[in-house]
């Protein structure tokens, strides 16, 4: 198996893992999407009031997120989760991150230390599971054996989504379940659509992978993993530019209007591999779809647009529609959207100096 096949399947599989996350490893999991919630068995609430799912049936929709101390990604974790407590938490949304004693670190005491640590930029309900007794009925019940995990659960008690919460789709699904226009049909065609496209790239028909990648984004135009998997599939492995360049183009002219879809398509497009398998001219048509379809007030979309922009040299412009980034921004990206503007800007200061005799 060549490096570039093995890297697709890493891709694919870890990829599957993470959006659709539903058992895949030994027997069956005992607990699973469309199950009810089990109780959560906490030792010490370190932060924010106990929390009972059973008597917040019908009035708030939770997200339970297991993480450590020590793991690197469960920092990325928590200016999302807090953002969404923030956007959502008048809604009935109550945010848990719940914890566990390990042989790494993770005591009692160092999770009092990191909550503190953070103050309000994890502003939301932290649990210890002294005894793994929650750990083991959510967790390991799910065949979930990586962190930082995440459980959906909605109005009815319902676990509507299992996955790591640094995957796009996370949010987006969040925001449906408490707006209750979630649709588990959907979810579920999509994950099955998905199994079959790693059988099919593991079996190396990889343009049937791409055509089952093409059925996903029917259901949803702005699936991230299933994007990545066809820009994957045509440059890594099929070295095939002008495939994906077919494919992009008429990818945009059919969902033009679904923002999302348009704002992710740009990134992949101008945002991996080598520079000659970007494609700029589409990356911006894209860029400026969901600018515009956005009425230019939507941060994500905005800045797109400005790196788009800055590709392919138009750095004033660039600078004046990251400043709009800024000016729309959350505060949890903040920090990264003033930093692009500040490159742009030294950008420009170089041109300059370079132009100046």
């Amino acid at each position: 198996m060549d490096m570039h096949y093995r890297r697709l399947l890493g891709l694919l599989t870890f990829a599957l893992l993470s959006p659709i996350a539903h058992g895949q490893f030994g027997a069956a999991p005992r607990l699973k999407v469309g199950d009810m919630a089990p109780p959560l068995a906490i030792a010490e609430w370190v932060k924010g009031e106990p929390v009972d799912l059973a008597a917040g049936k019908g009035k708030h929709v939770f997200v339970v997120e297991f993480w450590a101390t020590w793991c690197g990604p469960c920092q990325y974790s928590i200016p999302e989760l807090t953002e969404l407590q923030k956007v959502y938490g008048d809604k009935g949304l109550k945010v848990i991150g719940v914890t566990s004693p390990d042989l790494r670190g993770n005591t009692l005491k160092a999770v009092k230390r990191y909550v503190e640590e953070r103050n309000d930029t994890m502003a939301y309900t932290v649990a210890f599971d002294d005894q793994t007794k929650t750990n083991d009925a959510w967790m390991m019940a799910a065949n979930q054996y990586g962190i930082p995990t995440a459980f959906i659960v909605d109005r009815s008690g319902k676990i509507a989504w299992i996955g790591p919460p640094l995957v796009p789709e996370f949010t987006e699904i969040v925001g449906q379940v408490v707006d209750n226009v979630f649709d588990p049909q959907r979810q579920e065609r999509i994950r099955n659509l998905s199994d079959a496209l790693v059988e099919k790239a593991q079996g190396g028909d990889l343009r049937a992978s791409i055509e089952i990648a093409t059925q996903i984004l029917e259901l949803d135009p702005g699936y991230q993993w299933a994007i990545q998997a066809v820009y994957t599939i045509y440059v890594e492995q099929l070295e095939d530019v002008a495939g994906l360049r077919e494919w992009a183009g008429k990818f945009i002219a059919k969902n033009r209007g679904h923002s999302r879809a348009m704002t992710r398509l740009s990134t992949q497009l101008m945002g991996t591999g080598m520079l000659p398998n970007r494609l700029p001219d589409l990356a911006l048509d894209a860029a400026r779809a969901a600018y515009e379809g956005t009425q230019r007030k939507d941060a994500e979309a905005a800045a797109v647009y400005a790196r788009a922009l800055y590709q392919i040299g138009a750095i004033d412009e660039a600078i004046k529609t990251q400043e709009l980034a800024v000016s729309l921004t959350s505060a949890s990206m903040a920090d990264d959207h003033r930093a692009l503007l500040a490159f742009y800007q030294d950008c420009k200061k170089a041109r300059n100096t370079l132009a100046s005799p």
